[in-house]
């Protein structure tokens, strides 16, 4: 009986500890994002190096690290920026903390909100917190953003047994099978992954007009966002938002506006892009709907860029208001009536 005993507890362990191999060493998607974080590990520590001056940081899922190219960013516009991209699947509360650790006082993060994703659960992903772990280590609990709890413990240690078994199928089956980004994209020294996937151009998302926008955000958002600030804070740095570029209709820029408002009058600012992210031009979208081309990389780089650039990066209340009137709305989501 012992002995039988024995052999499961080792059986345990040893699966346990495959899967701990699998999620550091074998897992392809997580292997690419990694890659793409130490390009960007060196750039960030290239711009210390350089200059003692602040830096933005941008974070979210790979609608950062495949739409945002720093090198162009500080080559013509002067700015010095940090792709600290992950991938969707991490959720946005670990992508945060991925960005956080690059924060020295005086610099901004600058996260990625998509104007359809605003429900989204803020909480802590299984997928996320390996590669937070795989990342940062210890230093993944050094903010309130992850908590070092049982349950975040078990996340990081837990198995993943349908993707373990889907890799190995696929490597039995399938043998010639490569991970999809490790083809038609390119990883350059600044962190960002240049996309060259074309397939997933697709019609964009369009927005009717309705007697009211519904603009609010759930309870575990707001805590979040209040989780964040203070993270920054505490590392003397500011917090702000930025509407990522999606394949949406220019109808949609009404409500992206309005949520731009909502944040604003909260405190927290939005980096001022006059399409609020929004884009129907099909040269632009590469595999995703907010994936984008090397053109459309280019393009809302430089708007980003110019922005930071400027006296005035972020967009002010009058102005945000001035733009959801002309476009029939009160800031509050009402349509108004002429």
């Amino acid at each position: 009986m012992k002995r039988l005993l024995l052999f499961i507890f080792l059986g345990l362990l040893a699966g346990l500890l495959f899967t701990q191999f699998y999620d550091c060493h074998l897992d392809p998607g997580a292997n690419y994002f990694d890659r793409a974080a130490q390009k960007s590990d060196a750039w960030h520590d290239a711009l210390r190096r350089e200059s003692s001056a602040p830096c933005f940081v941008f974070a979210g899922g790979s609608e950062v690290r495949m739409c945002l190219d720093p090198k162009l960013m500080k080559d013509e516009f002067g700015v010095r920026v940090i792709n600290a991209g992950g991938m969707a699947g991490y959720g946005i509360r670990c992508n945060a903390a991925l960005g956080v650790d690059y924060l020295r006082p005086g610099d901004c993060l600058i996260l990625s909100i998509r104007s359809t994703r605003l429900k989204d659960d803020p909480g802590m992903t299984t997928s996320g917190l390996k590669f937070c772990w795989r990342r940062l280590g210890y230093r993944m609990f050094s903010s309130d953003l992850i908590p070092l709890s049982r349950d975040s413990l078990s996340h990081i240690f837990r198995g993943r047994s349908g993707e373990l078994s889907m890799h190995l199928a696929k490597k039995i089956f399938r043998p010639d099978d490569i991970y999809k980004y490790d083809t038609n994209t390119r990883l350059h020294e600044s962190g960002w992954c240049e996309n060259f996937h074309k397939e997933g151009r697709m019609h964009c998302q369009f927005f009717s007009p309705a007697p009211h926008l519904d603009i609010s955000f759930d309870e575990p958002m707001l805590l979040f966002l209040q989780q964040l600030k203070a993270a920054c804070n505490a590392r003397g740095a500011q917090l702000a938002i930025y509407m990522a570029p999606e394949a949406l209709h220019d109808s949609v820029r009404t409500l992206s506006a309005i949520i731009a408002y909502q944040f604003t009058a909260a405190g927290i600012p939005v980096l001022k892009d006059p399409s609020f992210g929004c884009t129907d031009n099909q040269n632009f979208l590469a595999d995703r709907p907010n994936h984008l081309t090397p053109e459309g990389t280019r393009h809302f780089s430089r708007i980003f860029a110019a922005s930071l650039a400027s006296p005035s990066p972020f967009w002010s209340l009058p102005d945000l208001e001035s733009f959801i009137r002309a476009r029939g709305y009160s800031p509050s989501g009402a349509l108004l009536a002429y």
